[in-house]
């Protein structure tokens, strides 16, 4: 149950931000923001940094920046 509980917080905190940052009404759900952050690929490079694998979409942009990611 608690589990539970902290996965509704994190839906309705990203579900916020996302209202809040996107102007048009009903542009990215949250289940579809979580499909497009799950397509980002990052892989550790030798020198122990992480690295993105493909270039992020515009979508993928968005949904960063309203993070405050970049």
């Amino acid at each position: 149950m608690f589990i539970g509980f902290l996965a509704l917080l994190i839906r309705c905190r990203i579900y916020r931000t996302l209202k809040e940052k996107v102007k048009k009404p009903n542009y990215l759900p949250v289940p579809a923001a979580i499909r497009e952050l799950e397509k980002i690929e990052m892989t550790r490079q030798l020198d122990k940094v992480y690295r993105i694998d493909h270039a992020v979409t515009k979508i993928q942009k968005v949904i960063l920046s309203a993070f405050g990611m970049d």
